[in-house]
Parts: C-alpha cells; sequence; structure tokens
C-alpha cells in the first residue's frame, strides 16, 4: 500500500455583524457604534485520502452547541467531510457581537443564522481548494499575558494582577505549506483572554488575536491564511496595569502594539520551521455530561425574583424548572484531532489554564488544548479554585445563564476524557 499524502485547503470568510449589535463578553448595556476592524471566519480542511477534517476559526466570543449542531449539518449537506470531523473554535474576543445567552444583552438571532451557513460556506471553499501540503511545528514565547487570579485572604480571590500564578508564554505554531515560498497557512496559538478593549469599548474587533493574524499575513504579502486557536486562557488576560497596579482596558495603540509583537513571534518561528510529507489526520470525539454543583429550587428563584436579584437569569430558571429541562448536569463534547503527531484537543468553554496543562502532560507530541470550542458553558475550573473563591468558580454561571456552579470534579473529568478520547486514535 502506497503511503498516504495528506492534503489541505484554507479559505477566509468576513463575518461583519450590523453596526449597532451588541457586544458580548461584558454586559454593556447599550449597543455597538462602529467598526475598529473586521471580523473574519477561517477554515482548514485536511484529507488523508481516508479521512477529512476540518479545523475553522472564528473572531468571536464562543458559540451555543445548537450553532454547532447547525453549521455541522450545513457542512454535511455542501462538503463530503462528516460533522464531528469539524472543530469550530472561537478566539473569545471580547468586542464581537452578541451570539451567545451570555451576560443578558440581546443577540441578534437574523445574524447567527446567516454566521452558521457563512462558516459552513468557508470549510465548503476549504474543502474545494485541496492541494498535497508538508507541515511543521515550532514554538516561540511572548510575554504579554498574566495570571489574573489573586488570593488575598482565605476564601477571597479579586481579578487582580498574580505574578507568581500559573502562565504559559508559548507561541506555538503550525506552518503548512503548498509551494516552496510562503506558507498557504500558519496556524497559532496563545493563552489569553482577547480583552485588551474594555468594556467601555462600543467598536466592534477581533482584538488581539485578530490584529496578530492580519499582521502575519500582510508579512506574507496576504498570500498566507493565519488562524488563530485561543488556549486555556480562563484564568489568563492581558497584563495592562494603571499606577495603582489594578487591570486596565488597551488603547487602540496598545492593540496594534501587542498584534505586531505576537505577529513578529509568529512569523519568527514559521520561517524557522522546516515543513515535512504528513500523511493521516483522525478525529474522535465524546458528548458526556459534567455535574452542576447544587440545582436552585423554585422557593430560591422566586426570592431572588422579588430581591430583583440576577433577575433575568432566575426568570429563565423558573421557566426550565417549570418546563422539566434543569437537568444537574450540562451536557458538553470534548474533541481530539490528531494530524501525525501533533495533536488539537478542544474544551467547550472558559478552561483554566491547569486544566491545558495536565491535558497537554499526557499526550506525546506537539499539543494544542484548545478552549472555547465546539460550544461555550461557561468557566471549566480547577477543583483548588472553589475553595479559593473569586468570579469564575464562584460569580459567573448566572451571566452564562447556568443554573449553578459546575463541580470540583469536573476537572479531573475533563481531563480523564480527553485522555480516553485520545487513547482511541493512539
Amino acid at each position: 500500500m502506497s503511503e498516504k499524502s495528506l492534503k489541505a485547503g484554507v479559505a477566509t470568510v468576513n463575518i461583519p455583524p450590523p453596526v449597532g449589535c451588541y457586544l458580548q463578553g461584558y454586559t454593556r448595556g447599550k449597543p455597538s457604534v462602529g467598526i475598529h476592524d473586521d471580523l473574519y471566519a477561517k477554515a482548514m480542511v485536511f484529507d488523508d485520502s481516508e479521512t477529512k477534517a476540518a479545523i475553522v476559526t472564528a473572531d468571536l466570543i464562543g458559540f451555543e452547541y445548537a450553532s454547532i449542531s447547525a453549521i455541522r449539518k450545513y457542512i454535511e449537506q455542501t462538503t463530503d467531510v462528516l460533522g464531528r470531523n469539524v472543530m469550530v473554535a472561537a478566539s473569545h474576543t471580547h468586542a464581537g457581537p452578541a451570539i451567545m445567552n451570555l451576560g443578558g444583552d440581546p443577540t441578534d438571532e437574523s445574524y447567527v443564522r446567516e454566521l452558521e451557513k457563512k462558516i459552513a460556506g468557508v470549510v465548503c471553499m476549504a474543502a474545494a481548494e485541496l492541494q498535497p501540503v508538508t507541515i511543521g511545528f515550532g514554538t516561540g514565547g511572548m510575554d504579554f499575558n498574566v495570571n489574573r487570579r489573586l488570593t488575598t485572604s482565605p476564601g477571597v480571590t479579586p481579578m487582580l494582577p498574580n505574578p507568581d500564578g500559573v502562565v504559559d508564554r508559548r507561541v506555538k505554531v503550525i506552518r503548512v505549506d503548498a509551494g516552496e515560498d510562503t506558507p498557504l497557512a500558519v496556524l497559532m496559538h496563545y493563552v489569553c483572554h482577547a480583552t485588551v478593549f474594555g468594556g467601555a469599548n462600543l467598536y466592534i474587533s477581533g482584538d488581539y488575536p485578530g490584529r496578530t493574524q492580519r499582521f502575519a499575513e500582510h508579512a506574507y504579502n496576504s498570500a498566507t491564511t493565519a488562524l488563530f486557536l485561543q488556549g486555556c486562557c480562563g484564568n489568563i488576560r492581558p497584563h495592562l496595569v494603571n499606577e495603582e497596579g489594578r487591570f486596565r482596558a488597551g488603547s487602540p495603540a496598545e492593540l496594534d502594539r501587542i498584534g505586531r509583537r505576537l505577529g513578529t513571534e509568529v512569523v519568527k518561528v514559521c520561517e524557522g520551521i522546516q515543513t515535512r510529507p504528513a500523511s493521516n489526520i483522525a478525529v474522535a470525539s465524546k458528548l458526556f455530561g459534567i455535574p452542576y454543583h447544587e440545582l436552585p429550587t423554585e422557593t430560591e428563584l422566586q426570592e431572588s425574583i422579588k430581591a430583583e436579584q440576577n433577575v433575568e437569569w432566575a426568570k429563565m430558571m423558573l421557566k426550565r424548572l417549570k418546563a422539566g429541562t434543569l437537568k444537574p448536569e450540562v451536557e458538553i463534547e470534548i474533541q481530539v484531532m490528531k494530524l501525525d503527531d501533533t495533536w488539537f484537543v478542544t474544551l467547550p468553554g472558559e478552561p483554566f489554564l491547569e486544566i491545558g496543562l495536565q491535558i497537554e502532560e499526557q499526550l506525546k507530541g506537539n499539543v494544542f488544548v484548545i478552549g472555547y470550542a465546539n460550544g461555550n458553558v461557561g468557566y471549566l475550573c480547577t477543583a483548588a479554585s472553589y475553595s479559593e473563591g473569586g468570579y469564575e468558580p464562584v460569580g459567573s454561571c448566572k451571566g452564562y445563564f447556568q443554573p449553578a456552579q459546575l463541580r470540583p470534579e469536573t476537572e479531573q473529568l475533563l481531563v480523564d476524557t480527553a485522555h480516553e478520547i485520545a487513547q482511541q486514535l493512539e
């Protein structure tokens, strides 16, 4: 039997939301007023003559799982790529349109429907561009991220820079070549919340991932497509602080600078990569439940409404309770893709970095653990963080319209399940 040779195709589509849409990631309570930079969805389709798989990246906050299912269905209708072999990952920009049930700002449902079709379309475009490729991997470093959880007293962990906290400053790069000189595509991975622009910003933007991708593409005279994969940045953010040492938003000039710095590092790493022929792509995934801590009772929800606390959340939970759809666990998907000796592992939410590092430790080869992919159920925290307190383990679930915080055993469940799926591909 002859050695299989990998083919790949790449494509880009503009996904502009209408000005006047609400932005998501902070609850601003007012609509957007303009466009700082354009948003894109990009797709890379791989084909080893037996299996076809697609990686989609998008300059968006995240996706509801219903959207992932719709996108996959459209892809199956228009290509021969199986829906279950499609990964849809968001950069988690906090300056993109409201497309999730998050924070209470209204979503533009007509935009969401159009977006689902555009993302399926970009996979269709990439699948039509398949050609033999060679692939290589490299690593660099960039230091503008910092741990954002600082325990100040037992059970009290505000969002403050923690220079001693866990952080991952690696810039991981995959170079995909179809010819001699210019890469066909560059996949980059970094671990940092896309929150250079803060909650006061009302301009649509891809934040630093958008700026970085654009820089890398321009470096190759727009003959290369750059795709950004966000890491496990639930507890990691840009290290921008004011004189008191508290976090602050960055200016458009700072966003440009960060994009240039990270983009320069991506290009530098890319230039040093020697690509080689690749032969195999394989995908496996699993749907399973992760348990909530304790569901709210009807009495507690009525009291919350009466006290005018988290009213929208309480009303929605009450509706689910009465409809019998308030479940003790939430169903999620973990997907594992293996491209020769490179692994891609998805987590559908805002995973703490420690979870990603544990998954990576268990796999041999180059490992990309990707957050905000194939759905988003909110923060995926470490067991230790629950006793430390703070926004992510304790306060964030209501913003995500989840009935309760997840249980501490979530951490181990995610790590074990990712490993179990990966073993199927070994």
